[in-house]
């Protein structure tokens, strides 16, 4: 019984990104991405948590020192100069280590792909952690539902956020790698910078 509600959580924490990604992987009708390059940028949104986490830990404590008392400043400093910039240049630092060199990067949308990829990563892994954190608060039994209805909210609010904000991502990284192309590294400059400034602030 335990081990059909942990299958049945573990469905719900990573249907929501699996979905996603397929629906912008085959989005692409111009030439799609290797499998195993897909698998490697999911792999590299999972370890980007890491630095993002560690980055997040550190950036807390300082804004908790600087802004003892909570107020909707020092939440505004946290949502989109900690949060934001840590988790999305460490997703992109990830995708752009194994993509911006890769041969199979030859068209614009490539990049909406592999940021799409790599941002689900990130999300799935941290869904996965969600949803299951009410069965090792509570058990398997009384954190399923809890952890159902996580899932459930995660599914319309934080995965669709991670996705949209990837698309901004990778909208411009695409154009930063076509600039490339056209031997214009000051416009290839430009759309890196915009591929990290607004998905920061959208997500922030």
């Amino acid at each position: 019984m335990a081990l059909y509600l942990m299958i049945i959580l573990f469905i719900v924490a990573i249907l929501p990104g699996i979905g996603l990604l397929l629906l912008v992987y085959f989005s692409d009708k111009i030439e799609r991405e290797p499998v195993g390059l897909i698998f490697a940028l999911l792999g590299m949104g999972v370890a980007s948590i890491i630095p993002a986490l560690i980055w997040e830990m550190i950036g807390s404590v300082m804004i908790e020192i600087v802004f003892p008392n909570a107020s909707l400043f020092s939440a505004f400093i946290e949502n989109f100069f900690l949060v934001a910039v840590a988790e999305e240049s460490c997703k992109f630092i990830c995708m752009f280590v194994i993509t911006w060199k890769n041969r199979a990067f030859n068209y614009a949308f490539d990049g909406v792909v592999y940021a799409v990829a790599t941002s689900l990563g990130f999300a799935i892994f941290e869904n996965i952690m969600y949803v299951f954190s009410n069965v090792l608060n509570l058990g398997v039994l009384e954190g399923f539902f809890p952890g159902v209805s996580t899932g459930i909210a995660r599914a319309f609010l934080a995965v669709p956020l991670h996705t949209s904000v990837a698309i901004f991502m990778g909208v411009f990284y695409g154009k930063a790698k076509e600039a490339t192309f056209q031997h214009k590294p000051g416009k290839c400059f430009l759309f890196i910078m915009l591929s990290l400034i607004v998905p920061m602030f959208i997500h922030g």
